[in-house]
C-alpha cells in the first residue's frame, strides 16, 4: 500500500477510534431523560438529569450535585416513564380459617343450631331450670366435699374455705404442699396450666399414692375418676381439728 492510499485508511481508523470512545464515555445524548422535578425516598430534586439506570438504581444529575435512587423509591408513573415495569404486589394467601366461618354451608349450620337451641331454652319451664340449678348446685357441693376429703387426708385442714367457690383452689394447693399464692399463677395461661401438671403429680404423692395417678388425673377422661379415687380411697385423716385460717405462706 503506497503512502498516498495509506492517509486515508488511517484517518478512518483514527475516527472510529474516536467514536468508540465518545459511545464509551459520554452519555446516549438520545436516551438523556430531564426531570424538572423528580421525587424519591422523601427528598426532592430539581433539573434533574438521568444519566445511567441498572436495574435497582437510577444515577442522576440535578441542581445541587450527584445521586443515585433506588428503583422502588420512584412514583408508579416515573417508573414507567423510564421504562421499568411495574411489579405487582404478592397476592395474600387465602385464609383457610376465615374461608371456613365465611363459608355459606358452615353459616347455615350455625343458624339452625342457633335456632334450635333457641327453641330448646324457650320450651324450658320454671320446674326444669329450677331443677338444673339444684343439680348444678349438688355437683359443686359433692366437688367441695371430695376436695375436703382429699385435704384431710394430705394431712391438712383446709376448714370452711374449701366450699367458697375458687378459693378450695387454695386449699387444694397447700394440701399438695405448695404455696397458697401460687393459686394467683393459675389465672396465667401458659403458667397456670404448668401449676396445673405439678399439683397433679404431687396431690398424688401428698396422699401417698403413685405419681403414676397424676398422668391420668391430667387426662379428661379419667381426672374425674382418679379425683373420685383420692377423695375416697383408704387414708388417714388429719388430727387437726376446727376452722383454720387461710394461710398463703
Amino acid at each position: 500500500m503506497t503512502g498516498v492510499s495509506a492517509r486515508p485508511v488511517a484517518w478512518l481508523a483514527r475516527t472510529a477510534t474516536l467514536l468508540l470512545g465518545l459511545i464509551v464515555l459520554v452519555p446516549d445524548l438520545r436516551a438523556e431523560e430531564k426531570f424538572d422535578v423528580l421525587q424519591a425516598g422523601g427528598n426532592t430534586y430539581s433539573n434533574v438529569t438521568v444519566i445511567s439506570k441498572s436495574s435497582s438504581h437510577v444515577s442522576i444529575t440535578h441542581s445541587k450535585g450527584f445521586a443515585s435512587l433506588k428503583v422502588k423509591d420512584l412514583d408508579d408513573a416515573i417508573q414507567t416513564e423510564l421504562g421499568y415495569a411495574l411489579t405487582e404486589p404478592p397476592k395474600e394467601k387465602p385464609n383457610a380459617l376465615a374461608q371456613f366461618t365465611t363459608d355459606s354451608r358452615v353459616l347455615e349450620m350455625q343458624e339452625l343450631w342457633n335456632k334450635e337451641a333457641n327453641r330448646i331454652i324457650t320450651q324450658l319451664d320454671s320446674k326444669t331450670l329450677v331443677g338444673i340449678g339444684v343439680g348444678l348446685g349438688l355437683a359443686y357441693l359433692f366437688f367441695c366435699y371430695c376436695g375436703l376429703l382429699i385435704c384431710r387426708k394430705a394431712g391438712y385442714e383446709p376448714g370452711v374455705w374449701i366450699w367458697i367457690p375458687g378459693i378450695q383452689f387454695v386449699s387444694l394447693l397447700r394440701a399438695a404442699g405448695m404455696s397458697g399464692w401460687t393459686f394467683l399463677l393459675l389465672l396465667l395461661p401458659l403458667v397456670g396450666a404448668i401449676v396445673y401438671i405439678v399439683w397433679c403429680f404431687k396431690i398424688c404423692i401428698a396422699r401417698k399414692k403413685s405419681a403414676v395417678l397424676g398422668i391420668f388425673l391430667l387426662l379428661p377422661v379419667f381426672s374425674l375418676f382418679v379425683f373420685l379415687y383420692l377423695a375416697f380411697s383408704d387414708g388417714q385423716e388429719s388430727e387437726q381439728g376446727g376452722v383454720v385460717k387461710l394461710q398463703f405462706s
